[in-house]
């Protein structure tokens, strides 16, 4: 079965430009190998002259259905401009996205060392904070019993900071529970601020 191309219209700013995106999936739907490979291609057209701005190849470990269910846009280093994203990796709780940030100089979608840096960010949902400038990633971890947790991070002059962790870490020897230890960012180093310790999981 072959999967359609998806066409879609992206101001990337308020003042723009607006382009044309094309999510164009590759052919093979066989379940995808043991490794990274290509799902696709993002085309960018200009809606003015229609003429074809540049090709992004898409790689992933899922099947190129899943690259065109996990496109995104949104200004995710907040310099107002929309950035474009596709799932690269996961699993049954996180994922791991590909990044493509818009530079507005050569008017591009380019892989620089922000995108790759927020595309080593394990997550299950990434919130926006664009007043603080900061990206919280969901982990989750609600069975665990220590409950759902998060990191954050801080956009700070085109790098990703993180300014606040929360670990889980597990007994040894077969005991039960587990134990949450929080982290802050003080005068450049994360320095623990509490740790927690919880009981085995249960239900409500």
């Amino acid at each position: 079965m072959r999967v359609e191309n998806t066409d879609l219209r992206v101001r990337v700013s308020a003042k723009g430009p607006e382009v044309h995106v094309r999510l164009e999936p590759a052919a093979d739907q066989e379940p995808p190998p043991n490794a990274v490979h290509r799902v696709g291609w993002l085309r960018v057209f200009s809606c003015e002259s229609g003429a074809l701005l540049q090709s992004l190849e898409v790689r992933s470990w899922f099947t190129p259905t899943r690259f065109l269910e996990s496109f995104e846009v949104k200004d995710v280093n907040f310099d107002g401009f929309l950035d474009m994203s596709v799932i690269q990796d996961g699993g049954a709780k996180w994922v791991r996205q590909t990044w493509w940030m818009f530079a507005p100089a050569p008017g591009k979608f380019v892989l620089n060392e922000f995108s790759k840096q927020l595309g080593e960010v394990s997550h299950n949902g990434l919130d926006l904070d664009s007043a603080h400038q900061d990206i919280t990633a969901r982990h989750l971890t609600d069975l665990t019993g220590c409950g759902p947790t998060k990191d954050v991070y801080h956009v700070e002059q085109g790098r990703l900071v993180l300014i606040h962790k929360e670990a889980i870490s597990f007994p040894t020897g077969g005991a039960l529970g587990c134990t949450l230890t929080t982290s802050d960012r003080v005068n450049g180093r994360l320095r623990v601020r509490k740790v927690q310790r919880f009981g085995p999981y249960r239900a409500g």
